[in-house]
C-alpha cells in the first residue's frame, strides 16, 4: 500500500519511533543519514579541508608557475640569468635591470673615453653612444613595464585561481562524500557556490 507525504508525516507525529527504525533500515542499505546539525558540521569540515588543505598546494603551484614564466621572460628579454632560486622575480628583475642598465653605462662611458682620446670625425662613436643610451632607455621602460605586468597580473591570478580552485575542489570533494539521496541537495549546494 502506497503512502503519500501528509500521511507520513501524520504517521510520524503520532509514532516517532517510525523515523529511528527508517534510519535504521536505510543506514541498513547504505545510506548515511545526517540531521541539521550533523550536515552542517560534515559541510564545515569539507569546507575547512578544501581551504585549509588543498587550496594553498593549489595556489602555490600555480604562482610558481607564473612566476617561472616571469623569470624566463625577464632572462630573455635582459639577457641576466637568475643565479638564486629562491629570488623573488620582482627582486631578479630589479638586478636584472640594474645589471644591464649598468654595463650600457659602461659601454656608454668607454665611448666617451675613446672619443675624448681619439677624436671622432666621423661621427661613428657618437652614433654607438646614441644608440647605447636608446637602449638604455628602452631597458628602462621594458623594466616598468614588467614590474607593472607582474604586480597586476599577480593579484588578478591570484584572486581567479583561489575562486576556481576553491569551487573545483569543493565540488569534488562534495560529490565524492554524498550518497545518492542527496543530488538535490549537491545540486542545490553547487549553484550556490558557483553563483559565488
Amino acid at each position: 500500500m502506497a503512502i503519500d507525504k501528509a500521511e507520513l508525516a501524520t504517521e510520524l507525529e503520532k509514532n516517532p519511533e517510525i523515523a529511528t527504525i527508517a534510519v535504521e533500515a536505510l543506514q541498513k542499505k547504505g545510506y548515511s543519514i545526517y540531521d541539521k546539525a550533523k550536515h552542517d558540521e560534515f559541510m564545515a569540515n569539507i569546507r575547512k579541508d578544501a581551504v585549509e588543505k588543498d587550496l594553498p598546494a593549489a595556489i602555490g603551484k600555480e604562482v610558481s608557475k607564473i612566476h617561472t614564466q616571469y623569470d624566463q621572460d625577464i632572462e630573455t628579454a635582459l639577457g641576466i640569468k637568475k643565479t638564486d632560486p629562491n629570488e623573488k622575480s620582482y627582486d631578479y628583475l630589479k638586478r636584472a635591470s640594474k645589471t644591464k642598465l649598468d654595463e650600457l653605462g659602461t659601454k656608454i662611458a668607454d665611448y666617451e673615453k675613446t672619443i675624448r682620446e681619439k677624436g671622432d670625425p666621423s661621427g661613428v662613436l657618437q652614433k654607438k653612444i646614441e644608440a647605447a643610451e636608446e637602449k638604455a632607455r628602452l631597458a628602462i621602460e621594458e623594466r616598468d613595464k614588467k614590474i607593472t605586468e607582474l604586480t597586476t597580473q599577480n593579484s588578478s591570478a591570484l584572486k581567479s585561481m583561489t575562486l576556481n580552485n576553491s569551487f573545483a575542489e569543493f565540488s569534488k570533494t562534495l560529490v565524492k562524500t554524498l550518497p545518492p539521496m542527496f543530488e538535490r541537495t549537491k545540486k542545490i549546494i553547487l549553484d550556490e557556490i558557483h553563483a559565488v
